[in-house]
């Protein structure tokens, strides 16, 4: 595979929602893959987030890599989120229309400052 000629470690899932994954690539590698993914059908405007120089960087080969070895599977879906196909219409798991996944009813939405203050004492901040 591309991913694997590129030296490139980590998780890759496919699915027909869309592409998630974590990759260690050789920093002399970043542009092929960009090259090599802008050439893929069916995955135009991916967006391949790079870690912030700041945080620094790790060889991928290093033995201090967060990846060990390249792992590409496909799933039948990338988020497990309990929903079946029709869901977010209305249609809910097994034509249950009451079960239906419901944007109504989603999580409190917080502020980061909000977020950690809930945090339990000892948790490392984050910025």
């Amino acid at each position: 595979s591309v991913l694997a000629r590129l030296g490139c470690r980590g998780s890759v899932y496919v699915a027909p929602e869309g592409v998630n994954g974590q990759l260690s690539v050789p920093e002399a590698q970043l542009d092929a893959l960009s090259v090599a993914f802008a050439a893929l059908r069916g995955v135009e405007g991916l967006k391949l987030n790079v870690q912030h120089a700041s945080l620094g960087t790790v060889q991928a080969d290093a033995a201090a890599a967060p990846y060990r070895k390249l792992i590409v599977r496909e799933k039948r879906q990338i988020l497990t989120d309990g929903l079946t196909e029709g869901d977010e219409r209305g249609e809910g798991p097994a034509g249950d229309p009451a079960a239906a996944f419901d944007w109504d009813r989603a999580g409190t939405e917080l502020a980061p400052a909000d977020w950690h203050a809930m945090l339990p004492p000892g948790r490392p901040e984050h910025a």
